[in-house]
């Protein structure tokens, strides 16, 4: 895992009227995706808590966490 490409679409459901969003994390080598979030609205939170879960307990996310 070595180079990571990170993707959010915007998806329309019609039984909510309303966008979605499909936040994805994909590993460019194998093209697998290693995991994702689907929810009326992303925040930083959640690209923390998803990029945690794929790094596992090696993840610092003070590096990437600024106020």
């Amino acid at each position: 895992m070595e180079y990571l490409s990170m993707d959010i679409k915007y998806i329309w459901v019609e039984g909510e009227k309303r966008n979605y969003y499909l936040l994805s994390i994909e590993d460019i080598y194998s093209r697998k995706i290693l995991g994702h979030v689907f929810k009326s609205s992303i925040r930083k939170k959640d690209v923390l808590q998803l990029l945690k879960k794929i790094a596992g307990p090696s993840f610092d996310q003070r590096r990437y966490y600024q106020k």
